[in-house]
């Protein structure tokens, strides 16, 4: 009995060094948390002969991510120099660890960095959100009941009376925006960003349409019309 309690007296021993080890680190990394930023978005980071502790320091500030140590095989006190302009967390990071054996990986405003040769990139790349915009033509008015699909979907919507729309991407989908009388368009997703659409009217469409004595007909429904009658006769 002896001999077991001292066991587990030392797991338990181990296990709040490591609590207090990882503790720590959470405190060294994240004393403040800056506004978040997407992993999407660009940052810039120059560093001359500066640690990676350092470095780590500079990226949270930029983005307001956390960082979260699961690993000794990275050696903080290292020194780096980087140049990296317009540059996405990821792209940062690659660059960063790039001759270090770890590996780390993006959960929402977290970076996790554990043991490891492979890094891998953010899930959240491919993670959905919610993204809402607004059409209009190119008179400023509402397009209302216009057509928001995800190219290649069946997934879609339609914007309401106030030419607003709500839909579910993720980085990368590609919207196809279409109204009758207007010349579709493609927006490619970058950001969660509140979209701004403006339609353009297609005046092949409209040319396409005569108008008559009581409404307007379609040229090809008129033609056809036309056609019946001169055969009868």
């Amino acid at each position: 009995m002896k001999n077991i309690f001292l066991i587990n007296t030392g797991i338990h021993v181990l296990v709040k060094a490591r609590i207090l080890f990882i503790t720590g680190l959470i405190l060294l990394f994240n004393p403040f948390h800056s506004p978040d930023l997407s992993a999407s978005e660009k940052i810039s980071l120059h560093l001359r002969d500066k640690t990676i502790k350092d470095a780590i320091e500079l990226i949270k500030e930029e983005t307001g991510y956390s960082f979260f140590l699961d690993t000794r095989d990275l050696d903080l006190s290292k020194k780096v120099t980087m140049d990296a302009s317009g540059k996405t967390i990821r792209e940062i990071l690659d660059l960063l660890l790039k001759n270090e054996q770890v590996a780390y990986k993006i959960k929402d405003q977290h970076i996790i960095i554990t043991s490891g040769s492979v890094r891998s990139t953010s899930q959240t790349v491919n993670e959905s959100f919610p993204v809402q915009g607004v059409v209009k033509d190119s008179h400023g008015e509402f397009v209302i009941g216009a057509n928001i699909r995800i190219k290649g979907e069946s997934t879609g919507t339609i914007t309401d009376i106030d030419g607003r729309f709500t839909l579910q991407v993720s980085i990368g989908t590609i919207l196809e925006i279409s109204y009758i009388g207007y010349q579709s368009q493609d927006i490619k997703i970058n950001n969660r960003n509140p979209l701004n659409i403006m339609l353009r009217e297609d005046t092949q469409f409209i040319d396409e349409v005569v108008v008559i004595g009581y409404g307007t007909r379609d040229k090809k429904a008129l033609t056809s019309s036309l056609s019946t009658i001169q055969n009868e006769k």
